[in-house]
């Protein structure tokens, strides 16, 4: 969508960009490091002469960027293509005291805001490429602070769409120089953020792609956001808070985070059902997150959600079956205390759905409908506590 909308607005011919034998990279002169690790890292990285691998277009990395932990005071943190993720905030809880700040501190739309700053272009179009990427980007920012969630999230689809663009050899935006300096830079500004925030005392949480969730002491806030705004001036970044009651994280892609509101924000395996996410049994995820939220006994949320939250699905290659019943190629169920139900099975070699112990088949569902007499609410009651 996001190519087709600049190939039509920029009369852009269709031709595919050419595969690049090798690029290399450019460390923007604002990147400067304390650490004497770091300030290696930034000197090989930009020294590097990248490979392009010829038919897949795709920039290869060397190991020691793309396997290489850095380590930055208490916290860890992996880098690559796809950008910076931490990897110390496994299995753990943060609860934010009266003494004690936790919050998310994200650069808005922060890889565009890359292509901008460095009026990045790719080598099928020209300036007038970046011309349209900055209204794009200035009206998407607008429609946002006026609260018009409709135009802000197309318009994010053109921003963050044409980015994804840049590694494909079959598009026309194609430019894995491009793509890799803004991966590379967007990494390298939030560890620079992170190196003066801890500085001054404050802890890394997590970290991911574009924000990072830090804790400090309410005594710091005010020296964290003069640290921040300055650190604004110089990367060209804006960046938002947004402060937390508590962060609790199975892993740097998949958490809840309750808002000083008590509002929920759930991500990964716990966001809610949307259509790029099969169903897993929702309703103890979002157990879970009301009790977080607002101290609701898990079961009374079990208890009182609707049917459709129960169902868990998935794809069953050559299609499923339950006792002799062929139900599909797409199998949906629920837990059922009904004594002796055979698990889903594969028709093609009888083997087991996974997770289907226990469960019953529930092709037809009635979003409107109660539960069924059978529904097993300790399955899920155990599920959610687990």
């Amino acid at each position: 969508m996001a190519e087709t909308a600049f190939i039509k607005r920029l009369n852009l011919g269709r031709n595919k960009a050419r595969v690049p034998a090798t690029i290399t990279y450019t460390v923007p002169d604002y990147i400067k490091f304390k650490s004497p690790h770091l300030i290696e890292l930034t000197e090989r990285i930009g020294e590097t002469v990248y490979n392009v691998n010829p038919k897949t277009g795709h920039v290869e990395l060397p190991d020691f960027l793309g396997k290489e932990v850095i380590t930055l005071n208490a916290g860890t943190y992996q880098l690559g293509v796809g950008g910076i993720h931490s990897t110390h905030d496994k299995k753990v809880c943060y609860v934010a005291t009266a003494d004690t700040i936790i919050t998310d501190i994200d650069a808005a739309s922060y890889y565009p805001s890359i292509l901008i700053n460095a009026n990045m272009i790719p080598q099928n179009t020209g300036q007038a490429f970046i011309d349209e990427y900055k209204e794009i980007y200035h009206r998407r920012l607008g429609a946002k602070k006026r609260g018009d969630k409709v135009t802000a999230e197309t318009l994010k689809i053109s921003l963050n769409g044409t980015f994804g663009k840049l590694a494909s050899r079959w598009r026309v935006l194609y430019a894995p120089d491009l793509m890799l300096a803004v991966t590379l830079t967007g990494q390298f500004t939030l560890l620079m953020l992170i190196e003066w925030l801890e500085h001054l005392g404050a802890v890394t949480l997590s970290a991911n792609t574009d924000g990072i969730a830090m804790r400090f002491p309410l005594a710091l806030q005010s020296e964290v956001e003069r640290v921040v705004g300055k650190f604004s001036e110089v990367s060209r970044f804006n960046f938002e808070y947004t402060p937390y009651r508590a962060l609790a994280m199975k892993d740097v892609n998949n958490y809840f985070a309750v808002k000083t509101d008590r509002k929920l924000k759930a991500k990964g395996i716990y966001a809610p059902l949307s259509l790029s996410k099969n169903a897993t049994a929702q309703v103890c995820a979002d157990a879970v997150g009301q009790w977080l939220a607002q101290g609701t006994p898990l079961l009374e949320t079990i208890k009182n959600a609707g049917f459709p939250g129960f169902i868990s699905a998935r794809n069953v290659t050559g299609g499923g079956e339950q006792s002799g019943v062929y139900l599909g190629k797409v199998v949906r169920w629920y837990m059922s205390n009904e004594e002796g139900l055979p698990p889903l099975k594969y028709v093609k070699n009888g083997n087991k759905v996974p997770k289907t112990e226990g469960a019953k088949a529930c092709m037809t569902i009635d979003p409107t409908g109660g539960h069924p007499a059978d529904l097993d609410y300790d399955w899920y009651y155990r599920e959610a506590c687990k």
